[in-house]
């Protein structure tokens, strides 16, 4: 990225998310000369993230004084990447379908038996008979998205990771879910939760 560029409305968010996940420093934002904002970015805090209406920024790269910090900052966008292909394909970009499928990813690392990460989740079985994620390997990611869902997921994506939509366990412990149109029979293996946004949720059987 180079600096004057205006960034899309995910990097934004991301910008915003990753300074408070990380705990970058805002001020090296507030220096550059490349900063254009409506809004006092030393000022932010998981408390006040403003919404993706309110950005309209002119931002530099983030600051890379390190390569450890560098690495962390791709992750963490890579990670908004995933969580908002997630939350867009399984639920729309709707707010409570986004939020509980984004529960069932986190649920599913802290299990220890899908993967380490919210990428690592999206892609398990990737190239396989045994994609978790259907749209990952049916070519959907490859079709046009619904501009205004898309941006919906990518703030819903954002503001999950960076700590402002708090993940409250709608799904009741869930770790897998499918479309509520889909007949699944999972025997004593799983165990149904709620139904949220079109999705039936299941947790381990006991």
């Amino acid at each position: 990225m180079q600096v004057g560029l205006c960034w899309p409305r995910a990097a934004r968010m991301a910008v915003a998310a990753a300074a408070v996940v990380c705990g970058i420093s805002t001020a090296a934002f507030a220096d550059s000369p490349a900063l254009r904002a409506s809004v006092d970015v030393q000022s932010l805090t998981p408390a006040n993230l403003p919404s993706a209406s309110d950005i309209d920024v002119a931002m530099p790269p983030p600051p890379a004084p390190s390569p450890e910090l560098s690495a962390a900052w791709q992750h963490i966008l890579a990670e908004h990447e995933c969580l908002s292909e997630i939350v867009y394909y399984e639920a729309g970009g709707a707010i409570a379908g986004g939020k509980a499928v984004a529960e069932v990813v986190y649920n599913r690392i802290k299990d220890g038996h899908f993967g380490s990460s919210i990428c690592e989740i999206e892609h398990q079985g990737q190239g396989t008979r045994a994609c978790q994620f259907s749209f990952v390997c049916n070519g959907a990611l490859n079709k046009p998205r619904n501009p205004r869902m898309w941006r919906q997921a990518e703030h819903l994506a954002a503001m999950i990771i960076g700590g402002v939509e708090r993940l409250t366990n709608v799904t009741q412990g869930a770790i897998g879910f499918h479309a509520a149109r889909v007949r699944v029979n999972f025997g004593t293996a799983m165990v149904k939760t709620v139904e949220i946004g079109g999705n039936v949720f299941y947790r381990r059987g006991i």
